[in-house]
């Protein structure tokens, strides 16, 4: 199965290419509500609104970017697991694969496990065929644009913005930052519905991020969900952990098409 970074460029590049098209037709989104957005306790956030966006407008992905950068250098094991859904977001078929991964050597796959139905062709016919062998590469530039939509000046009124300390899986304190999109007419046609960012603690450093997508136009509509969390090394280094991306994407004549591909890398 294509790996995770493969299927995220194509659908962006398709959902720009709607984008421009419906905005030249003079057409408008429906404002159907996202479907991967998660409930956010707004009543544990110690700080909101303008220093929370401040902390936003600083955001480093140098660890991120340096974290997948060591992966090839490194002896590790890497859990995939590819799971194919209904348009009414049933289960249809799993792919589980156990790679081993070692410096200057091929990958080795040591396990594959099949059950239901996992087609064996590209995403909706889109994207290109890619290695399964291969490592998981560097999304977050592509979750990220370069302005999101909520630092946007002009969509901030559609936002609440918190933040909170919270530890990651492996109990490293963090400052969780959550955008949350508002409950009115301007936060339901947010293409960034809700995103959380984990800081280490007083820096703009990101080890962990969770963004949901959601465009809608009058072609297509599309739900996404980035995760990238980090785990720190004892050497004080950091490498990926946990990844996952899910999309779900409508197009005309032909029925809806949901694909999820979760990754956990544990070095050896």
């Amino acid at each position: 199965m294509p790996s995770i970074s493969v299927w995220i460029r194509p659908v962006l590049l398709i959902a720009a290419t709607l984008v421009a098209f419906v905005g030249a037709s003079g057409c408008s989104s429906d404002g159907a509500p996202p479907r991967y957005a998660p409930a956010a306790d707004t009543t544990s956030w110690t700080s909101t609104g303008a220093p929370v966006i401040e902390r936003l407008e600083t955001l480093d992905f140098a660890v991120m970017d340096s974290a997948f950068a060591a992966l090839p250098r490194l002896p590790l094991t890497r859990h995939t697991r590819t799971d194919i859904f209904t348009p009414d977001d049933s289960l249809r078929g799993r792919l589980r694969q156990t790679w081993a991964h070692r410096p200057d050597a091929a990958p080795e796959l040591l396990d594959e496990e099949r059950s239901g139905t996992v087609p064996d062709r590209d995403l909706w016919g889109l994207a290109p065929r890619a290695d399964a062998s291969a490592l998981p590469q560097n999304v977050v530039r592509d979750a990220y644009p370069d302005t999101p939509s909520f630092l946007e000046a002009r969509n901030q009124p559609a936002y609440h913005y918190g933040i909170r300390r919270d530890t990651l899986d492996s109990q490293i304190p963090v400052d969780r930052i959550e955008v949350v999109a508002r409950d009115t007419d301007d936060g339901r046609n947010v293409p960034i519905p809700y995103a959380r960012v984990d800081l280490l603690p007083g820096t703009s450093t990101v080890v962990s991020t969770y963004l949901v997508r959601a465009e809608r136009a009058l072609l297509y509509s599309e739900d996404s969900v980035f995760h990238i969390a980090l785990q720190a090394r004892p050497d004080g280094t950091w490498l990926p952990r946990d990844l996952r991306f899910r999309t779900r994407l409508t197009v005309p004549l032909r029925e809806a098409e949901s694909v999820q591909v979760a990754t956990t890398l544990i070095p050896d």
